[in-house]
């Protein structure tokens, strides 16, 4: 994942990962559980274009059977979990658990890697306020995650997929002036 070679392949990436995601969820029911920088490839179709795949679904379930769950699994790979999974909140799991590690995953730092086109470094963009208006209460964190769950992936996949169509033209007008 880290050798894309822009920003805007980075976002075209993401993009394809997250609406197949959404379209497993919605129309198999099933889960991923584990999405890291080891679940997330590209390749690049004949005519250079990059396109991202989902990997790995060994720790994928159908959340039909996480509706029996007293206390869900701590599963995933450490570094990208969702905070929930973290806390082992006994709140259902759901695609927001996901769509959270895709933050980490982006917010991923590996010093490990000192290459200098890493596309991970570029143009760090800061962190948004938090509104104190939104969002859980001190007494159960996790409230209301559930209820919620589909129309803030909704609304999340029409972001990434309006970054994405932006990010196409940028690279097909890329390629053309080369």
């Amino acid at each position: 994942l880290k050798s894309v070679r822009s920003v805007d392949e980075l976002i075209v990436v993401v993009g394809d990962v997250m609406a197949a995601h959404t379209a497993i969820v919605r129309r198999c029911g099933i889960l991923h559980r584990d999405l890291s920088t080891n679940n997330i490839m590209f390749c690049r179709d004949d005519d250079g274009m990059v396109r991202g795949l989902l990997i790995d679904f060994d720790n994928a379930v159908l959340q039909s059977d996480l509706h029996n769950e007293q206390r869900p699994d701590q599963i995933g790979t450490f570094p990208y979990m969702s905070i929930g999974n973290l806390e082992q909140s006994s709140v259902e799991r759901t695609a927001l658990d996901d769509w959270e590690s895709l933050i980490y995953i982006l917010d991923d730092d590996d010093d490990s890697d000192e290459d200098e086109d890493n596309v991970f470094d570029k143009n760090p963009e800061p962190a948004a306020s938090l509104d104190p208006g939104i969002g859980p209460t001190a007494t159960d964190p996790f409230a209301h995650r559930v209820e919620f769950s589909n129309a803030i992936v909704d609304d999340l996949l029409k972001v990434v997929q309006k970054h994405r169509k932006v990010a196409l033209e940028r690279i097909k007008d890329a390629q053309i002036s080369e």
